[in-house]
């Protein structure tokens, strides 16, 4: 009994896994920093046009974007227009392929 059961387990985890490999399937493509910069800037305009960021971050040019450790692109905006200091530079996140996750200013 205890074989069998052991079998029709095994038998569906092969089956399982299989089932959702195969053609068609597509996976992220990660982008370049140049399109990260890109994706990055748009990103910021919706933001602003939304109400969350003062009107003055939509002029605001990504200063760099680099690969954290946790696989996500980090893009770091300066904005001296901003008379918080604490508020002056804006970090956003990405996925590698480009999807917004967050942004804030402590940059964690």
């Amino acid at each position: 009994m205890r074989n069998l059961a052991f079998c029709l387990i095994l038998l569906f985890a092969l089956t399982a896994t299989t089932a959702h490999a195969g053609a068609g399937h597509e996976h992220a493509v990660e982008l370049s920093q140049s399109q990260v910069l890109e994706k990055a800037s748009a990103f910021v305009a919706r933001i602003v046009e939304k109400g969350q960021l003062e009107e003055s971050w939509k002029e605001v040019k990504p200063q760099k974007a680099k690969e954290n450790s946790r696989h996500e692109w980090v893009v770091v905006f300066s904005n001296p227009e901003i008379k918080d200091r604490k508020k002056q530079t804006l970090y956003m996140f990405l996925t590698l392929s480009g999807e917004y996750i967050a942004a804030n200013f402590t940059g964690k």
